[in-house]
């Protein structure tokens, strides 16, 4: 990510690890803004979404899981992520969480 630019994430409906390998990235949360000095990992959890800011060029490595080994992208993002509070909720209830 390079400095200056603004990432929105989508609402993940699981955990996953982030790792800053470099940079310094300025997140939002539920409290407000935090930020992050590189080298350093975050544990990003379950229903957050966050905009993300690159107070320097970053370098971001995002882990999520793969249970069915999919190859492909659109499919594992409808695992990862919800595109709406809506389909969020929806998965929940689905998955009585």
């Amino acid at each position: 990510m390079k400095k200056g630019q603004i990432g929105f994430s989508a609402i993940h409906k699981h955990s996953y690890g982030l790792f800053l390998l470099s940079g310094i990235l300025a997140s939002t949360k539920e409290s407000g803004v935090e930020e992050f000095i590189s080298p350093c990992y975050i544990v990003s959890p379950q229903g957050a979404k966050r905009i993300v800011y690159a107070i320097e060029d970053c370098v971001i490595v995002a882990v999520h899981a793969n249970p069915t080994n999919t190859q492909d992208l659109d499919e594992l993002a409808k695992i990862q992520c919800c595109f709406s509070w809506e389909a969020y909720e929806e998965h929940l209830k689905e998955n009585k969480l």
